[in-house]
């Protein structure tokens, strides 16, 4: 070797001599092509060897500012016997041979943040030597490496936006451009080549300010951002008038200005036609609200002309249509009658509550109603089950308005009267009733809603049951059934009338001839009085004849 290391001496001492045979060995240092000023960057020394080297040796070289950080040996290297690094160089060695291809080490080495972009600094191991088995000089030439400074120019050579005309310049990065297209793209060239570019390319453009952002990113990561403002001018119709509007059938006084309208068509006009012209040939009508025939209800009916504009913007025009209702209303019963039993009816009163026997096991119900244009549901044959059957009937007028009249029929249970099913005394809370064994039947004025009812049996084997006394209105009937221990039953009946409810129906149901006896009364009076003036005016003139026949 050119510098012998005294410590080879001493290890070449500890071991018997080996025959001597011809070695070789070089070193090879692979740095990164380009790196960042200021980082730090990893270099691998690597050997290559042929037949038997039991140590190297090197000194760095650090140019250009450069400047020794580590050496670090690999995790899974070779185990030297000797190893000494430092700042400078260092010495590896074992007595048994170095492998044939093996990495010595990783320098790290820091490169100045001075450096220049594109500039190179160099790295090199010089001093190089081995030495065989039998401590012999190994010549290895010395390896230098260059690594360039990464270029940091993020800034672009060119910048083209396709509609738009403008001056760029690399220095400027925000752009206010107009563009009077649906779309447009951008291109550009970077300063330097090895720079990277997003953001190019085709873009859409709304109408109004459209925002884009171009990237420029250097070879060492420094980015550059250019800011392009786009402006597409909104030359679209903004007009969403109606030039004409009609109705069939009614006149209307159309004005493009004016949204709400009303009109009023005849009770048999059912259905009408709507027809309108857009003022602005651009402009279109939204889907299901254009001209079209409506279906008229009786009453109002709402209708809604929705023209667009070529931007999109909506304008109603509404039609309030009033389709004239003189239907009949009257949903009143004529008359109500059921087989077999008495009803007390009045067109005004809708709820009945009568009863009937145990024999009685089908009624028919039959009605007419006050106008012929009306229909009525619910007639006809009905079965009638022991206790309450509610039956309605209802009554809808021409217009659709409906009445509802309610029956409810109380079938009796089967009567064997015995001496067992029979009521000792009845006594009622607030009420005189003149209760006697043998009268089965009570009417009783009252407006309460339930009765305080005290029965006493005649048997204390027999029981006793009441039905219908509760939420008691005009017309409800309470049943009180005595069943003795042989299932004989026997029934009371209490009815019931509410005043008040009486006398509305009977004031209701006296209005018009009470009316005809006033108007009665009234001529008759004025009768009378014409006839005093001229009894008066008669007997004047007889006086005065006689004053002249005298003379």
């Amino acid at each position: 070797m050119k510098r012998k290391v005294g410590w080879l001496v001493v290890l070449g001492c500890l071991f018997s001599p080996l025959p001597v045979f011809a070695a070789s060995a070089s070193v090879n240092l692979a740095c990164p092509a380009t790196a960042k000023a200021g980082e730090n960057i990893s270099c691998t020394i690597s050997a290559n060897t042929s037949g038997d080297i039991n140590g190297i040796n090197a000194h760095y070289y650090f140019g250009d500012g450069t400047s020794y950080q580590s050496f670090n040996f690999p995790s899974n290297g070779f185990n030297y016997q000797i190893s000494q690094t430092s700042s400078s160089g260092f010495v590896l060695g074992h007595t048994s041979g170095l492998p044939a291809n093996f990495v010595i080490g990783n320098l790290i080495v820091n490169i100045p943040s001075s450096a220049a972009p594109n500039s190179t600094v160099a790295i090199g191991l010089r001093d190089l030597g081995a030495s065989d088995m039998s401590y012999n000089d190994v010549s290895v030439a010395d390896t230098t490496t260059t690594v360039r400074i990464a270029s940091n120019v993020s800034t672009l050579q060119s910048l083209q936006v396709s509609g738009a005309n403008f001056s760029f310049s690399p220095t400027v990065t925000n752009y206010h451009l107009t563009v009077n297209a649906a779309e447009t793209n951008i291109t550009a060239t970077a300063t330097d080549q090895r720079a990277s570019i997003s953001g190019l390319g085709h873009k859409t453009l709304s109408y109004g300010q459209n925002n884009f952002t171009i990237v420029v990113t250097a070879e060492d990561g420094s980015k550059t951002t250019y800011s392009i403002e786009i402006t597409r001018p909104d030359n679209r119709s903004s007009n969403n008038n109606l030039a004409a509007l009609q109705v069939s059938n009614a006149n209307l006084n159309f004005s493009a200005n004016i949204t709400n309208y009303q009109v009023e068509v005849a009770n048999n006009v059912s259905s009408v036609t709507i027809s309108a012209q857009l003022a602005d040939s651009k402009a279109s009508f939204a889907p299901g609200f254009g001209p079209r025939t409506v279906t008229l209800n009786y009453g109002a009916n709402n209708i809604v002309i929705r023209v667009q504009n070529e931007k999109g913007e909506t304008k109603d025009y509404t039609i309030n249509i009033v389709r004239k209702d003189d239907r009949s209303s009257n949903n009143n019963l004529k008359s109500l009658t059921i087989s077999d039993i008495d009803l007390d009816f009045s067109k005004n009163r809708v709820i009945y509550e009568v009863s009937v026997s145990n024999e009685i096991e089908v009624v028919t119900i039959a009605a007419t109603a006050e106008d012929s244009k009306s229909k009525i549901e619910g007639l006809g044959e009905k079965t009638l089950n022991v206790g309450r059957n509610v039956f309605t009937i209802q009554v809808t007028a021409e217009n659709g308005s409906i009445k509802t009249y309610q029956i409810t029929i109380i079938r009796d249970e089967k009567v064997t009267e015995t001496a067992a099913n029979s009521i000792k005394d009845l006594t009622i809370e607030g009420h005189d009733i003149s209760f006697t064994p043998d009268k089965k039947e009570y009417t009783i004025t009252t407006t309460e809603k339930q009765l305080n009812i005290k029965v006493e049996l005649a048997d204390e084997t027999s029981t006793y049951v009441i039905d219908g006394n509760e939420n008691l209105t005009d017309g409800s009937i309470i049943k009180i059934t005595v069943t003795d221990s042989q299932n004989n039953k026997n029934v009371y009946t209490i009815h019931i009338e509410n005043p008040a409810a009486v006398e509305e129906i009977e004031s209701s149901t006296d209005k018009p001839s009470s009316l005809l006896i006033i108007i009665a009364i009234i001529i008759f009076l004025i009768g009378l009085a014409a006839f005093i003036l001229a009894m008066v005016r008669y007997r004047k003139i007889k006086h005065q004849k006689n004053l002249k026949s005298k003379d």
